[in-house]
C-alpha cells in the first residue's frame, strides 16, 4: 500500500513540473506573436510604409517569430547541458531566420527605407523577443 501510494505522488510531482516548462514556452509564444504586430506597426511609423509593405513585413516578422518558435521548442527539447553553448547555438539558428526575414523585406523597401531598416531600426529590436526597447545604445 505504501508502494502505491509513493508511487502515485511522484508520478503527480512529475507530471506538475513538466507542466510547467510548457506553461512557460506557450507563455513566450504569445508574447512573440503579440510583438509581432507591434514591431510591424512600429516599421510602419519609422518607414512611412503603405499597407501592402506592412502586410508583407508583418508575414516575414510573422514567420520569423513562428520559426523562432519552433527552434526554441527544439533546443529546449535537446536539454543542452552547457547554458552557454545552448545560447549560441539558439542565437546561431535565430540569425539565420533573420536573414530570411531581412530578404523578404529588402524586396519591398527602397534603397532609402532599407539603409534605415538595417543601420538603425534593427537595433531597437530584440531578436529572440521582438520587444521594442527604444532607449537601446547604438
Amino acid at each position: 500500500m505504501k508502494k502505491l501510494f509513493l508511487t502515485l505522488i511522484c508520478c503527480v510531482l512529475s507530471s506538475v513540473s513538466f507542466g510547467q516548462v510548457d506553461k512557460q514556452t506557450q507563455q513566450i509564444n504569445i508574447d512573440v506573436k503579440k510583438n509581432t504586430i507591434i514591431v510591424a506597426d512600429f516599421l510602419e511609423r519609422e518607414l512611412k510604409l503603405d499597407k501592402k509593405q506592412k502586410q508583407i513585413c508583418l508575414n516575414a516578422y510573422a514567420e520569423y517569430g513562428n520559426n523562432l518558435n519552433i527552434a526554441r521548442k527544439k533546443h529546449l527539447a535537446k536539454k543542452i547541458k552547457d547554458q552557454k553553448l545552448s545560447n549560441q547555438t539558439l542565437l546561431k539558428t535565430s540569425m539565420r531566420f533573420v536573414k530570411m526575414r531581412d530578404i523578404k523585406i529588402k524586396e519591398i523597401l527602397s534603397k532609402k527605407q532599407f539603409a534605415l531598416y538595417n543601420d538603425k531600426l534593427l537595433r531597437f529590436i530584440n531578436p529572440l523577443t521582438l520587444e521594442i526597447d527604444k532607449k537601446r545604445k547604438k
